[in-house]
């Protein structure tokens, strides 16, 4: 299979965006969770996230790209060592799986509350489209991620901006406070149960991603932009769902109902981007799930991605803002241990260069 080589930073950046910026980010259900629950203080932790997710992801690639790793567990092992490496590789594969079944369940929800349309035939729609392209391999998967999620962003900050012109924040929007709400009761740890989930369910292409990159700084500084790109996007939700309190937190998809202000063309448009969004994420979670338990090479790969697809087709009937509820917060605390992992790798250097 041909290669892409020489990946440039926006391309970087770009399929970092786009791997991150699934069900749970573009429909606002995550940020919700994560971070609007807690008011002013959400967005303090919105700040936090953003500068880890530009670090840490920078790390990660530049790993990947010295270590020239084939699959997220070279870096893995690099950053917390073989013993925890085994532990986290565990984790790691079982929420890549989990996370199909949920950007599955993202696309029926998207299908039910946009369109009016039977919630199965979206899931089955994105099980489909996301299994065929993974099957055209890292090629395919860096080409179709890489294109479509400048536009995501883009129509992110649309619906956003536009929301809080219309609306604006008041002093009773920043005081709102609902704990018992949110996936946990404190907003630091929050903020580091947010990223740490995000950094598990990307370092399965961004491990790889980095033997791709044109060279060392160029991976590094493509996932620092990537990891800017996505706290701004998050900030910015946040921001608008704070402006559109209490109606958008009784939504599944709460970007949904605020695009709905909006002309029908453009909240059209939306759900539809919306949609690709979920594409990109499903297409990212399949891929390194694919790629953990064989080759892209071997004879094997087509049987366990369609097997992969199937189960998660499966798992997604469970419902989208119950499994976003339930995986996301649990493999965020697993993944503390990457996350420290990373942290000790910036501020000790010298006692954990690969």
């Amino acid at each position: 299979m041909t290669r892409p080589r020489g990946l440039s930073t926006f391309s970087i950046a770009a399929t970092y965006v786009g791997t991150v910026v699934g069900a749970g980010f573009a429909t606002g259900q995550e940020v919700l969770q994560f971070f609007t629950h807690f008011g002013l203080n959400g967005v303090w932790g919105v700040i936090g996230a953003t500068f880890l997710f530009a670090v840490l992801g920078g790390t990660i690639i530049h790993i990947g790209h010295r270590l020239q790793a084939q699959s997220h567990v070279a870096v893995v092992n690099a950053v917390v060592g073989p013993t925890l490496g085994r532990l986290m590789d565990g984790v790691i594969t079982f929420f890549l799986f989990g996370s199909a079944a949920v950007m599955m369940a993202g696309s029926g929800a998207v299908f039910a509350e946009s369109f009016g349309l039977n919630r199965f035939l979206g899931t089955l729609l994105m099980a489909v489209i996301a299994g065929g392209t993974v099957l055209m391999g890292l090629r395919g998967v860096v080409k179709s991620i890489s294109a479509v999620a400048p536009i995501l962003i883009l129509m992110v900050v649309i619906i956003s901006l536009g929301s809080l012109v219309s609306t604006g924040i008041s002093p009773a929007d920043l005081r709102w406070y609902r704990p018992a709400e949110a996936s946990t009761a404190w907003w630091p740890v929050s903020l580091f149960l947010y990223v740490s989930y995000n950094l598990l369910l990307s370092i399965a292409v961004l491990g790889p991603l980095g033997k791709e990159a044109a060279d060392g700084p160029t991976g590094f500084w493509g996932g620092v932009t990537g990891g800017m790109v996505l706290g701004l996007g998050a900030l910015l939700i946040n921001l608008a769902l704070l402006g559109g309190l209490p109606d958008s937190a009784r939504y599944e998809v709460p970007m949904i109902q605020l695009a709905r202000r909006f002309p029908p063309l453009v909240s059209g448009i939306y759900s539809l981007i919306l949609w690709a969004e979920v594409y990109t994420t499903a297409v990212s979670s399949l891929y390194g799930l694919a790629v953990r338990l064989t080759s892209p090479e071997s004879p094997r790969y087509a049987l366990v991605v369609g097997s992969a697809t199937v189960g998660a087709l499966v798992l997604s009937q469970v419902g989208f803002s119950q499994m976003v509820s339930f995986l996301f917060p649990v493999v965020g605390w697993l993944g503390l241990i990457l996350v420290g992992g990373l942290i000790l790798r910036l501020v000790l250097p010298e006692r954990t260069r690969v």
